[in-house]
């Protein structure tokens, strides 16, 4: 009996240590809807390219070149292919949408004059495609949840035996298996310029990576000259969050990884965007496009408390170490009894 009294008690007060030290799962993208790009404010787009899955922007969207939403559509399914929360402006070249289309003033602006006017039905290529009238979703909501993660996700310290090293030829990160946290000072980059080339990531098939690009609220970052994924490594699994990045120029470059710029606008002058991506406002030129072959399926634990001093615990985990003592107690005045009787 002593024994069982032992092992309840270490077990009771192992897990109250475990309550106290438990952790929150934060995938960043889950409130999402179902879309790939989302652009909080306004986005422009210029010459050919497209968003192979489902766009959101929460102001105006402007298009001035051949463009084309969800037409290569994947898993994912949004209440609207196409969400635009302001007007809809298309250019004199065309534009294609596979799927429902809702914007708030139900405008767009026909070449060569300034008068509002619907888009022609025949600019929706899916068969059940129809310009929606009522919103369809709480862009609202989907953008203060993405805020409050890209916070959260800022604060996390970087992992043990993270490894990186900037030259001119190649910037490297080399991570382990697991969570792993990788925090970078973008001031603090090759010759203190804050580009960001031939970046080149080397993890394994069982690693989620979050990487903080740090900037001063004024940086001006540039991602070229390629992106590769190491060990195993899938872009589903990476999230790049711009902390104080006012903007970021990709060129050149198909960026293998989620992106979260929550504050920080898109220069897409060349290349693509494999998975979900996130930012103010955005520019498409050239022949840069967002694609729908990844998306971010992992997720992160984010401590209950922080490291300092330690938190009062949770009324749970005070009962859990109340019963632990309790018990403790009863065990140690049975010894202490039994001890003197055979005394």
């Amino acid at each position: 009996m002593k024994y069982l009294s032992t092992s309840f008690t270490f077990i009771a007060l192992l897990f109250g240590a475990v309550t106290a030290a438990k952790a929150d799962f934060v995938n960043p993208f889950s409130g999402t809807y179902g879309y790939n790009t989302i652009v909080f404010n306004d986005m422009k787009q210029y010459g050919v390219n497209d968003v192979e899955g489902q766009l959101a922007v929460g102001n105006n969207l402007t298009t001035n070149g051949n463009f084309g939403v969800n037409l290569q559509a994947g898993s994912r399914t949004a209440p609207a292919a196409l969400y635009v929360g302001g007007h809809l402006h298309t250019g004199a070249a065309g534009w294609q949408v596979k799927g429902d289309v809702y914007y708030k003033t139900g405008t767009t602006d026909k070449p060569g004059g300034n008068q509002w006017w619907q888009p022609p039905v025949a600019d929706i290529q899916s068969g059940s495609g129809q310009i929606l009238t009522n919103n369809p979703l709480d862009f609202g909501a989907m953008e203060s949840g993405l805020r409050a993660s890209a916070s959260t996700l800022s604060a996390l310290q970087n992992t043990v035996g993270v490894t990186t090293s900037f030259s001119g030829v190649e910037s490297k990160i080399n991570v382990g298996g697991g969570q792993q946290v990788v925090n970078i000072d973008l001031s603090k980059l090759y010759n203190g310029s804050a580009d960001l080339f031939n970046l080149k990531i080397t993890g394994n098939s069982t690693t989620t990576l979050l990487i903080n690009l740090v900037g001063d609220g004024t940086t001006a970052l540039n991602m070229f000259g390629g992106f590769e994924l190491f060990g195993g490594l899938t872009a589903n699994h990476v999230v790049i969050n711009f902390v104080n990045v006012d903007s970021v120029n990709i060129y050149n470059t198909s960026i293998k990884a989620n992106l979260l710029g929550v504050d920080t606008d898109l220069v897409l002058a060349s290349g693509n965007i494999e998975g979900i991506n996130v930012f103010d406002n955005a520019v498409f030129n050239s022949q840069g496009e967002t694609h729908n072959t990844n998306f971010f399926d992992g997720g992160f634990d984010i401590p209950s408390t922080p490291p300092g001093p330690a938190a009062t615990p949770e009324p749970s985990t005070l009962a859990v170490f109340g019963i632990g003592s309790l018990l403790g107690g009863i065990f140690l005045r049975r010894r202490n009894r039994n001890l003197s009787e055979k005394a």
